[in-house]
């Protein structure tokens, strides 16, 4: 598999809000800094936090 620009060019990426990025990044960070364990409500909120930026 490999991507293609011309298909790849038109996935929309959001524009997140300095504080939308700086909370997704913390919550990143808290999963990082536990070595993956016991992250799953730090990783749901980031799929959600995410999933509202698509507008899902």
């Amino acid at each position: 598999m490999r991507f293609k620009r011309q298909y790849v060019e038109k996935i929309p990426i959001p524009n997140a809000s300095t504080t939308e990025r700086q909370a997704i990044s913390q919550l990143v960070q808290k999963c990082l800094d536990a070595k993956g364990v016991n992250c799953e409500i730090w990783e749901k909120e980031i799929d959600e936090r995410v999933a509202a930026l698509y507008g899902l």
